[in-house]
């Protein structure tokens, strides 16, 4: 990899670190402290579209990145996967509290099956596709 894909690599993993950083550990220190956060997830919501575009734009860059094809795929499959557990849960065929389990194998059954090495981080960057995927079907906060 040149120094245009570690450059590009380090972008990536820097706003997405970011973005991790400020909804695992940022988020639940604010609202101990009763600091409303409403819109400050706006803000974050905006990050995580940034951080959607700047994959992209780094794929442009250095097309083969194997770390950015990883993205990619969880990216996409993470929307896929949370749509089929809703489908599954309006069908009733899942409970409500089976939906993230049942969107969270999906991606992992397809990072196995492109024989892809399931480690922390992407569990994490799974989980945050997850959420953020199941944040664009319109659903509210809840306190």
């Amino acid at each position: 990899m040149g120094s245009e894909g570690v450059i590009a690599t380090s972008i990536l993993f820097g706003v997405v670190g970011g973005v991790l950083g400020t909804i695992i550990f940022l988020f639940p220190y604010l609202k101990s402290k009763g600091v409303d956060i409403k819109a400050a997830l706006s803000d974050i919501r905006n990050m995580v579209d940034v951080s959607g575009k700047t994959i992209d734009a780094i794929s442009s860059i250095v097309p083969d990145n194997k770390a950015v094809s990883v993205l990619q795929t969880i990216e996409k499959w993470a929307k896929i996967a949370v749509g089929d557990a809703e489908e599954l849960y309006h069908t009733g065929d899942i409970s409500k509290d089976e939906r993230a389990q049942i969107a969270e194998n999906v991606v992992y059954s397809v990072l196995k099956e492109m024989n892809i090495n399931i480690d922390d981080n992407k569990k994490e960057l799974i989980n945050a596709a997850i959420k953020d995927a199941v944040n664009d079907l319109g659903h509210t906060i809840s306190k």
